[in-house]
């Protein structure tokens, strides 16, 4: 839509307006998508394999009067697919993939992307090496002797310098967080459930309380209040969905 007739009001506006129509066509032998066009009448197409995996995208944009494209490519044995190579001078994507079929790098425009795993099949780490930065991300899990669930994630950590850890409640919902910035003593969150659902009803960070209630037929969040102590004093802030 150009123009905004009353969006916000609880009622479908009168007189909505003009709108732009995009259009989509497909294939009629295998329904796939052929091209979808704007009101400009610009359009994207697709092109694909015999295996019916999309092999090249046409897009609207040109440079020196040619369309630009971005092809790709897939291993023959898996159908994984191994390349996003663009025509013009945006860095092609190069991916690989270990002996099971799970995802090992990743080459972009930022650089290079190793990934490892546990013996027990579960992210292990993700090394980055690249112009923008060089880290390591590394996950956790909990394990049955140090009195959590095995094998259940405990959250990402990259070195020294910023950690997530997770807490559960009695149900496996995530009851607590706290994270930690070049410093092992970390700020903690907690949250509270409404009854007999998994929407949240509160969020305490610290002073900060946030309450949530919800419409009584659906679920879309009526209200939130926010809540934060003072020294002695409470303020407190409500926001109302529109409508």
């Amino acid at each position: 839509m150009r123009t905004d007739p009353g969006w916000a009001s609880a009622q479908w506006p009168a007189t909505p307006g003009p709108s732009d129509v995009t259009k989509w066509h497909y294939y009629p032998e295998t329904g796939l998508l052929n091209w979808k066009e704007d009101a400009a009448m610009k359009r994207v197409s697709y092109s694909y394999t015999y295996g019916g995996r999309l092999e090249v995208r046409t897009w609207a944009r040109t440079i020196n009067g040619a369309a630009l494209t971005t092809t790709y490519a897939y291993d023959p044995k898996t159908g994984e697919m191994t390349l996003a190579d663009y025509s013009d001078a945006t860095p092609d994507v190069s991916i690989g993939y270990d002996r099971v079929g799970r995802l090992s790098y990743v080459l972009d425009a930022l650089g290079r992307r190793d990934l490892g795993y546990t013996d027990a099949l579960q992210f292990d780490t993700e090394a980055i090496a690249g112009s923008l930065y060089n880290r390591t991300l590394k996950h956790s899990y909990e394990s049955a002797p140090t009195g959590g669930l095995n094998g259940r994630y405990n959250g990402p950590r990259i070195g020294t310098e910023y950690g997530v850890t997770y807490g559960y409640d009695a149900v496996g919902r995530i009851g607590s967080f706290g994270w930690s910035v070049s410093s092992p003593v970390g700020s903690v969150g907690s949250g509270l459930y409404t009854y007999n659902s998994d929407l949240p009803y509160k969020r305490t960070l610290g002073s900060l309380v946030t309450t949530y209630t919800y419409e009584p037929s659906r679920d879309p969040c009526g209200e939130y209040r926010e809540q934060v102590r003072l020294g002695s004093s409470v303020a407190v802030r409500l926001h109302l969905r529109p409508g």
